[in-house]
């Protein structure tokens, strides 16, 4: 994904860029600081010629080495006695044909024939190639009272090709350097990204392998059992381990469809004013016999006055059975176990304490995670880690939160948040 999304963006940006560059390559050739050179000489040349008898060759000479140019100069056609810069090969006399040559079959700028008007000159100004080099072209025509004057002037683009060449490594550069902070980006980006849909998949496979786990062994009790009774009349044991290992299955199937409808959004809620103190005070009595049988101390602490919630009550109830079942299951026998509640800023606060072993600090966030149990060889098989992950949905339900922290005289406590006062759209 990351180089499927660099080499996306760096065709994009490789578009832009030679869009760019054209561009700019366009307007540097037509109106770079070497074609405005170019164009002052031929002017200041041909000025001279207009106006002065005889020009100064030694001026023109200058103006040749100082803009690296060649000016050829005929009065009435034959060519001025000026031998300029030097003329390797025959490579001026060569330029100079093919140049005047352009102009007139291209621009109608004959330097043989005089001017109709001696108002203004003929001119042309143009590129041509010689030699696979690309040279500045100029061409003036100017009427004289004793016929006409031309100059036929040539310009080196040496220096624009150089120009140009920095400017395609620098865009080179640029496109190279964009290419590698967007792969950098887009490395970043798709790990964060990715990252979630990989935890997803990662606790989905443990989910997955936890819930075969939980579900292979009271399937292998029941079918060991019914295979042990098969044949026998009366084998009460072996009927009694079906029924309880059918019952867990049961509860398990039924917390794993619970779960999964609230994965899809399906949990149906039945909302009504719900009063939380007498909730409260039905969950406790319905945990006072298992308590009094481990010797454990159930108490619950009440204000006078409770803000009524906006809620569906047996959902709010299995919250309470599932945070004192917990509480009552990892609290050893002889411990206490207090419930309270309070209210304040229109919200009502639950607090569920345990003085059992509680969770150590890192463990706290997974013990939401389903299936995740701190005994983690499942010795025991009476919780199957579903228990908090119920809750949590449950309370988010309610748009409410809960915590965990650490119970003053050790153990754990369960606080919950849910918000105070009837509204029908919870």
């Amino acid at each position: 994904m990351t180089a499927l999304c660099t080499a996306g963006a760096a065709i994009i940006g490789a578009v832009l860029m030679l869009v760019s560059l054209a561009i700019s390559e366009r307007q540097l050739i037509e109106r770079g600081r070497g074609q405005a050179l170019f164009d002052s000489n031929v002017e200041a040349i041909a000025f001279r010629l207009g106006t002065e008898a005889m020009l100064d060759w030694t001026w023109l000479s200058r103006m040749e080495a100082d803009g690296n140019i060649l000016a050829h100069i005929e009065d009435n056609g034959a060519v001025m006695l000026f031998s300029g810069r030097g003329d390797a090969d025959g490579q001026r006399e060569a330029l100079t044909a093919i140049v005047q040559n352009t102009a007139r079959e291209s621009y109608g700028v004959d330097t043989k024939k005089r001017p109709d008007s001696a108002l203004t000159n003929e001119q042309a100004s143009f590129r041509v190639s010689y030699g696979g080099e690309a040279y500045r072209a100029g061409v003036v025509v100017i009427r004289t009272p004793t016929g006409h004057k031309s100059l036929t002037m040539l310009g080196s683009t040496a220096e624009e090709r150089a120009e140009i060449l920095r400017q395609r490594l620098t865009y080179l550069g640029l496109l190279a350097a964009s290419a590698a902070a967007f792969w950098l980006f887009a490395r970043w980006f798709t790990s964060r990204a990715i990252r979630p849909i990989a935890e997803s998949h990662k606790r989905q496979s443990e989910f997955i392998a936890a819930a075969s786990h939980e579900l292979r062994t009271p399937l292998a009790v029941i079918r060991t059992n019914a295979a042990a009774i098969e044949g026998k009349e009366s084998e009460r044991g072996f009927i009694s381990a079906i029924e309880r290992e059918c019952a867990r299955t049961g509860k398990l199937v039924d917390d794993l469809l619970m779960l999964a409808n609230a994965d899809a959004g399906a949990w149906r809620m039945d909302v009504s004013p719900v009063e939380p103190g007498e909730l409260l005070t039905e969950c406790v009595e319905a945990f006072r016999a298992s308590a009094e049988v481990k010797g454990q101390k159930l108490t619950l602490h009440l204000p006078r006055t409770l803000p009524v919630i906006a809620g569906d009550e047996l959902r709010l109830k299995q919250l309470c059975s599932i945070l004192l079942d917990n509480a009552l299951y990892y609290t050893p026998e002889g411990g206490t176990i207090t419930v309270t509640a309070s209210s304040k800023n229109k919200h009502v606060k639950i607090e569920v304490a345990d003085s059992g072993t509680g969770i150590p600090m890192d463990e706290r966030e997974r013990v939401f995670e389903r299936f995740y149990r701190l005994d983690k060889v499942r010795s025991q098989k009476e919780h199957y880690g579903l228990g908090l992950p119920i809750a949590k949905e449950i309370v988010e339900l309610h748009h409410g939160s809960i915590s965990l922290s650490d119970t003053p005289d050790g153990g754990l406590t369960v606080t919950v948040r849910l918000s105070a006062g009837f509204d029908k759209r919870v």
